[in-house]
């Protein structure tokens, strides 16, 4: 009922990582997380897609080809990594920075000709505190037919249901966008608190469902 695709990806970034702002977002880029610490250089991750007619095997093989290709940087097969959609496969880039020495973690998963690349980066030297709890988010990455289906309960889906209910609707022509600038308010402190569980892509989805409910009319 809230789906945004026929079966959308999802995973669950680190609890305390926040969305990204980006001023030129990638068109492959689906979305962005960082973490609050940090200085110059935070700790982050995204999810990407790119349309592919290959194996996974093949598929990481032209990443390597193209990664050892760049100056100052190494890059190392980690091998197979159990996601909740599948097996994929875990590789690990450093390169040097004006930052210093990054590291990087990819996860790669393929379904139906389309490749999904979870990335995360941080300084060599934060990576060891941050790897399980990367890795963690990684091994969430599985595939659902809708927001609402990927929540637990029918009281979960129910309340959903209820809370989008009413986002296009409004009491008068005069008072619209006061009223979508109440909605959308009411929304972004509403979606985190009734499904904290639900992790911050989720959350991001939801919003953006809600949004285009909101600006429908």
């Amino acid at each position: 009922m809230f789906s945004l695709l026929l079966a959308f990806p999802l995973f669950m970034p680190p609890s305390s990582w926040e969305v990204a702002q980006t001023k030129k977002p990638s068109s492959y880029v689906l979305v962005s997380f960082v973490s609050k610490d940090g200085n110059t250089f935070r700790p982050s991750m995204n999810l990407s897609t790119e349309e592919v007619d290959v194996s996974l095997k093949e598929y990481v093989k032209a990443v390597k080809e193209i990664n050892v290709k760049e100056p100052n940087t190494s890059w190392r097969d980690l091998g197979t990594i159990d996601m909740k959609a599948g097996q994929g496969r875990l590789a690990e880039i450093s390169s040097k920075t004006p930052h210093g020495e990054v590291k990087t973690l990819q996860a790669f998963f393929i379904n139906k000709k389309t490749a999904y690349i979870l990335t995360a980066a941080s300084l060599k030297k934060e990576m060891p505190a941050l790897q399980e709890l990367i890795l963690t988010a990684f091994r969430s990455f599985s595939f659902e037919d809708s927001l609402s289906g990927a929540l637990k309960s029918e009281k979960q889906q129910s309340r959903m249901k209820e809370m989008f209910s009413g986002l296009g609707s409004f009491s008068s022509e005069s008072d619209r966008s006061l009223e979508r600038q109440k909605k959308w308010d009411r929304l972004q402190r509403d979606i985190p608190t009734e499904f904290p569980e639900m992790g911050g892509y989720w959350h991001f989805l939801a919003l953006k469902e809600g949004l285009s409910k909101i600006n429908a009319q």
